[in-house]
């Protein structure tokens, strides 16, 4: 993106902060904040560390975010929440600037409401992420609960899930629903790794489901890991 950016503007001053830029204590990234507050950059591309790090005390007026889908489709219910703070940290920002302007590039616009950002209104940001997660069931509406499960046997790995599965279908479908299971992103040669989502509106007898499965130990094949509350969902 630098070099493109480069090419398009050849008199700009371009700098990059990102991690590798900020590798070593001569790298380029230190001494983008200096730069921009100074006026010898014109020009910074970066991650989102170049948010954190380079806005302070500088003279930036138009903030480009690209390829926003990226942080809206992360496998995290709070993407949205998260995308809605960081639009409005930058605006809250531009705002010292007659002529701030930020620019979003979406895949699919529509598939975002920013109507509580135009007209500032935080509270709408937050009732539209509020409805959001009542729909589909995800805290503060219901506990949440990630079971990954681990094996050197896809057999014993499916067997145990099911197994799973069947006990929430029997016994709690009234309080609980899980979905899943989803391949993890950690796999490897000699083992397998998925995980399920237990959504709860009862805690009490999440406790209990839980018991269950701590007093039912899986096969000697499988690993169980209860994750509380998880926010990674890889």
């Amino acid at each position: 993106v630098a070099e493109d950016v480069q090419k398009i503007f050849p008199s700009a001053r371009v700098l990059r902060l990102d991690s590798q830029t900020l590798s070593t204590k001569e790298a380029e990234g230190h001494y983008v904040e200096q730069a921009l507050r100074e006026g010898s950059a014109d020009i910074v591309i970066g991650t989102q560390m170049a948010l954190r790090v380079g806005l302070h005390g500088s003279k930036i007026n138009l903030i480009a975010l690209l390829d926003a889908d990226m942080e809206l489709n992360t496998p995290d219910f709070r993407a949205g929440e998260h995308f809605y703070q960081l639009l409005f940290n930058l605006k809250g920002r531009l705002a010292r600037f007659k002529n701030g302007r930020l620019i979003v590039q979406l895949a699919n616009p529509q598939a975002f409401d920013f109507k509580p950002l135009l007209s500032g209104d935080y509270s709408a940001a937050a009732a539209a992420e509020a409805e959001f997660r009542k729909e589909f069931n995800f805290p503060p509406y219901n506990s949440l609960v990630k079971l990954v499960l681990t094996s050197k046997s896809k057999k014993d790995l499916n067997t145990f899930t099911q197994i799973i599965l069947d006990a929430v279908k029997t016994a709690y479908s009234a309080f609980m629903r899980v979905e899943g299971p989803v391949q993890s992103g950690v796999q490897a040669d000699k083992f397998s790794q998925q995980y399920l989502l237990v959504k709860s509106l009862d805690d009490a007898m999440l406790q209990g489901f839980l018991k269950t499965l701590f007093d039912n130990k899986p096969p000697k094949q499988v690993t169980l890991k209860i994750v509380a509350d998880p926010y990674n969902f890889i």
